[in-house]
Order: C-alpha cells, then sequence, then structure tokens
C-alpha cells in the first residue's frame, strides 16, 4: 500500500472527492459517469475503504465513500 501511495504522490496533486453515499459513487463511475479510472493505479485499499484514483475532466482527482451509508 505504501508503493501505491508514493506513487500515486509523484504524480503531483490530486483533488479529494468525498462522496457519502453508493448513488453518488454511482453516479460518477458508473456508465456515462464522468469519472475516468487510473490506467495503472486506478484503485487503493487503504484504512478499510477503497480510494479511486482517476480524472474527472483534466483534473487529477481521488474519490472516496465516507459515511452512515458504509
Amino acid at each position: 500500500v505504501a508503493q501505491q501511495i508514493n506513487s500515486i504522490n509523484e504524480n503531483g496533486e490530486y483533488y479529494g472527492l468525498i462522496v457519502v453515499g453508493n448513488a453518488e459513487i454511482q453516479a460518477l463511475i458508473g456508465n456515462g459517469g464522468v469519472f475516468q479510472p487510473d490506467a495503472d493505479l486506478p484503485t487503493v485499499d487503504a484504512s478499510a475503504r477503497r480510494f479511486r484514483v482517476g480524472k474527472i475532466g483534466k483534473h487529477r482527482t481521488i474519490l472516496v465513500m465516507c459515511g452512515s451509508v458504509m
């Protein structure tokens, strides 16, 4: 996991987007969603969470679901 995080950090800054429910994350990553997963490292599982690495438009972004719905 540490190697994956270091690899992500080498790419520079990312926007962080926290979503609170499955419907919200599916709207971003589902068919026709605006989030495009990274080709080399699309997810990192750490601290009982799945961090999704990719882009929204031209902006590097990391998505994570957090909240009472988990």
